[in-house]
């Protein structure tokens, strides 16, 4: 493999993440208004239905060579997981 790209930083991988992450939050409160009970379900699930995006984006990212914006993508949506299982705990 080459050498990594200049603009190769975990920081920049973050910030892709939570614009993606914001994203699927609106996209999951559109649902949960729109959809009635499924759209609920969608909302309770955003921290796995993140990775719909998140898993292509990392794909992507490592095939042009940057492994650092990877790990950074990878931080953003365990911390998705961990506050929307966080926010599920606290509204049951």
């Amino acid at each position: 493999m080459s050498k990594p790209a200049a603009y190769d930083a975990i920081i920049i991988g973050w910030w892709m993440g939570w614009f993606c992450q914001l994203a699927i939050f609106v996209l999951t409160l559109w649902a949960a208004k729109h959809l009635g009970g499924l759209g609920r379900y969608v909302f309770y699930s955003w921290g796995v239905t993140q990775w719909i995006a998140l898993v292509p984006l990392m794909w992507h990212q490592k095939a042009k060579g940057y492994p650092a914006r990877v790990k950074g993508l990878l931080l953003v949506g365990c911390f998705g997981v961990l506050l929307s299982s966080t926010c599920a705990a606290l509204g049951k």
